[in-house]
């Protein structure tokens, strides 16, 4: 007898978790390439997005996993349909000669897109 009441139950909790808003940062692009950098080894690339939601979208944080590159990031939340961007430096002082690849981590506010990665690339030439 209480299996159908269950299932009821979770039917409408789907049903209430579908129907929620959410806003979706969608990226024009998540990858840039930046070639073969030489002295002074460093570069800044700009990440665009797009609120495709139906609710503002706060970026919490970004981080990267080295500290030659530093993000700059919106402070205020980015109403639906309006774009975004986020600066990131590279400086490639201290990184060793040849191919890198860095990741970009970016938090938001979104349930369904908490997390979203971005990649930064290129060749180190030392002289």
């Amino acid at each position: 007898m209480t299996y159908p009441v269950h299932r009821t139950l979770l039917l409408l909790l789907l049903g209430m978790l579908a129907v929620q808003s959410s806003a979706a940062p969608e990226f024009s692009r998540r990858k840039h390439s930046l070639g073969t950098l030489k002295s002074p080894w460093q570069a800044e690339v700009v990440y665009e997005f797009r609120n495709t939601g139906e609710k503002a979208i706060v970026i919490q944080s970004v981080t990267s996993n080295c500290g030659c590159t530093v993000a700059e990031y919106p402070q205020k939340p980015i109403k639906p349909g309006r774009k975004g961007k986020i600066r990131v430096q590279f400086n490639g002082q201290y990184v060793g000669p040849g191919f890198f690849h860095r990741t970009i981590t970016v938090a938001t506010s979104d349930w369904q897109t908490p997390v979203v990665r971005l990649y930064l690339e290129g060749t180190i030439l030392k002289d």
